[in-house]
C-alpha cells in the first residue's frame, strides 16, 4: 500500500502511496538509514489504512505521531494523512469546542461558564500549544495535585470532571484515543465538616428573623420537612 524507493544519484529515500481519492502521493524523507526509512514507511502505511477504513490510528502509531518532529509531521500533513497540528493542541481545541457548545442551543450558558475556570487552569498548566496526544496520565494527576493545593475537595472534583469532559470530546473528534483524566476521582462527595445541626431554639430565632411569610415557609420546610432550600434562600 505504501512503497519505499531510493534515488541512486542522491541517496534520498521517498515513500509513495495512493490516497483515498486514488491520487498518487509522495513523501520525501531525505537521506537517512534504510532501517529508519522503512520504519516510517510502515507507519505511513498504517495511517493510509486507517484513513481508508475511516478509523483512528492504532495506539503505537498515535504515540509516534505525538513525538515525531515538526518537519515530519508537516510532511504527513501536506499529503493529507494528518490534520494540521494546531488543531490538535490544547488551546485550539478548547477554543473550538467552546465555540461549538455556545452554538448549541441545548447547552445552557451557565453550563459553559462553569467550565471556564477549569479551561483557564489547563491552559496555564500545560500551555496553549501543548499537543493533546502528548498529555499523559501522570501529568493529568500532577495537574490535579496542583489545583488541590488551595481549593476544596469538591471544587477539585468538579474541575477534574470538566477536564474529563473536554478530553472525551477530543476522543469523539478523533484527536486522541485515551483520556488521561479518565481514572481520576471526579464525583463530588458529602463534606460532613460543613454540616451543622440547627436546634429548635436556633430555628425559632431564624423564623423570627425571616423577612416574610414566604421565607418562613421555605425555612420551615427545610428545617422540619427536610426539603432542599432554593439557592437564593
Amino acid at each position: 500500500m505504501a512503497s519505499l524507493s531510493k534515488r541512486r544519484s542522491t541517496g534520498s529515500y521517498s515513500i509513495q502511496f495512493e490516497d483515498r481519492d486514488r491520487r498518487r502521493r509522495t513523501i520525501i524523507l531525505g537521506k537517512l538509514p534504510k532501517r529508519d526509512a522503512e520504519a516510517v514507511r510502515i507507519r505511513v502505511e498504517r495511517l493510509v489504512s486507517s484513513q481508508l477504513a475511516g478509523t483512528a490510528p492504532d495506539a503505537e502509531t498515535s504515540r509516534w505521531l505525538s513525538t515525531c518532529g515538526e518537519r515530519m509531521f508537516a510532511k504527513l500533513s501536506r499529503v493529507g494523512l494528518v490534520e494540521n497540528r494546531a488543531e490538535g493542541t490544547l488551546g485550539a481545541f478548547i477554543d473550538a469546542w467552546t465555540t461549538s457548545r455556545k452554538a448549541d442551543t441545548k447547552i445552557r450558558a451557565s453550563t459553559i461558564a462553569a467550565s471556564e475556570s477549569t479551561h483557564k487552569s489547563l491552559r496555564a498548566y500545560f500551555g496553549e500549544g501543548r499537543p493533546l496526544r502528548s498529555i499523559t496520565r501522570g501529568e493529568a494527576k500532577a495537574w490535579r495535585v496542583s489545583i488541590a493545593a488551595d481549593r476544596a475537595e469538591n471544587t477539585v472534583r468538579k474541575w477534574t470532571a470538566n477536564a474529563k469532559k473536554l478530553f472525551n470530546a477530543a476522543i469523539e473528534h478523533e484527536l486522541i484515543e485515551v483520556n488521561p483524566f479518565a481514572k481520576l476521582p471526579a464525583t463530588t462527595i458529602e463534606v460532613r465538616d460543613r454540616q451543622y445541626f440547627i436546634t429548635r431554639a436556633e430555628a425559632a430565632k431564624v423564623m423570627d428573623a425571616c423577612p416574610s411569610l414566604e421565607w418562613r415557609l421555605i425555612f420551615a420546610l427545610a428545617r422540619y420537612g427536610g426539603l432542599p432550600a432554593p439557592p437564593r434562600f
